[in-house]
């Protein structure tokens, strides 16, 4: 009777230690395709920044920056996911027998959200400087509308002059008027 009752111990503690391996397995299972997903993402996010900088008009610019600066408040949100990805390979860590491949995994993100600030704040400053340049020429263009401007009333001012009656008793007085 006490060997039985031995067996059914043994048996329940090894259900239990089988039910908290599986646990463990799924849980290492889902921070891989965690850590992959992150990752993932952030590489696609890392080729947006890197892309090309709309540099045809002040207006093209100002979008580009509006919508830099949602990715901006994405990435941070993503900064969350990435949290609790370590709160769950700290957690992870205690029962695993190697450890090391969570911290290769966490070293893989951590590089690849490195990356992408990097991009990000690189996008950023390529955007800043092309609205200062798309500002010095629309400051430019102000400049010749006014110049055209002056232009468009000098020659206005000219042909109401030349169109009007010319009123000359002599010859030397018509001269003097030209």
């Amino acid at each position: 009777m006490a060997l039985a009752l031995a067996e059914r111990e043994y048996e329940r503690a090894c259900r239990i230690e089988l039910a908290t391996l599986k646990k463990a397995d799924s849980e290492l299972k889902s921070f891989g395709l965690k850590v992959d997903n992150l990752i993932a993402w952030s590489a696609k996010k890392r080729e947006y920044c890197e892309g090309a900088v709309p540099d045809e008009s002040m207006q093209e610019v100002r979008v580009a920056l509006k919508k830099h600066r949602a990715f901006t408040e994405e990435r941070d949100a993503y900064m969350q996911f990435v949290d609790r990805t370590r709160s769950l390979a700290e957690k992870l860590r205690p029962g695993l027998s190697d450890a090391d491949s969570v911290d290769v995994k966490l070293a893989e993100l951590d590089e690849a959200f490195v990356a992408l600030g990097a991009a990000s704040d690189d996008r950023e400053a390529r955007l800043a400087a092309e609205m200062e340049r798309q500002e010095g020429l629309d400051g430019q263009r102000m400049a010749w509308v006014q110049q055209a401007m002056k232009l468009v009333l000098k020659i206005e001012d000219t042909k109401n002059e030349l169109s009007g009656e010319v009123a000359a008793n002599s010859m030397h007085e018509l001269e003097a008027l030209q």
